[in-house]
Order: structure tokens, then C-alpha cells, then sequence
């Protein structure tokens, strides 16, 4: 996890694999099964995919790895150990828009 605003692997970086609300693997991407951001619809595939998220109590949702170790989860609503809700980290890192 990274939150740099140039690092293609960070979760801040508007143009990289995380951090792209184009990019199939980013929690930012509305239609992608990690996310369907914030007021997103029933309608959208990430809405109720078990590794969105913004799915409360999701089965398998994205995983925050640091230096190559799982260390928490990005989820809503949830209370397992390790989980960060990724609309504050987002603006914990001040992270673009």
C-alpha cells in the first residue's frame, strides 16, 4: 500500500492500478467488483460482489498489503480485526478525487 500521488501501485494515484476509477482492480471504480464507491446502486457489479468494499460484512474484500504481508482489509461496516473503511483512508492520505 502506498500513498503516493505518482506510485502506479497507489491507492492515491489517480492514473495507476489502485488508485484509477478506470482500473479493474481499484475500490475507486464504480463498476469494478472491489468497489461501487459511495452512493452506488444495486445495479452496479460491485455493488454486491463479496470483495467489494463498500459491501458490509463481504466475504473476501481487498486486502491492504505491506511489505508483501496482509496487515488489514478495506471494508465497510465491519468488525474484523484489521479493517479500514477505504472512504477514510482515502481522506486520511488526502488521496485526489
Amino acid at each position: 500500500m502506498s500513498s503516493s500521488k505518482t506510485d502506479l501501485k497507489s491507492i492515491c494515484n489517480p492514473f495507476g492500478t489502485y488508485g484509477s476509477t478506470a482500473s479493474e482492480l481499484s475500490v475507486r471504480n464504480a463498476a469494478s467488483v472491489y468497489g461501487h464507491g459511495p452512493g452506488g446502486s444495486a445495479y452496479e457489479p460491485g455493488f454486491n460482489s463479496e470483495a467489494s468494499a463498500y459491501l458490509p460484512g463481504a466475504s473476501t474484500p481487498p486486502r491492504i498489503i505491506w511489505e508483501g504481508e496482509i496487515v488489514g482489509y478495506l471494508t465497510v461496516g465491519s468488525t474484523q480485526p484489521g479493517a479500514v473503511d477505504p472512504n477514510e483512508l482515502l481522506a486520511y492520505y488526502v488521496c485526489p478525487r
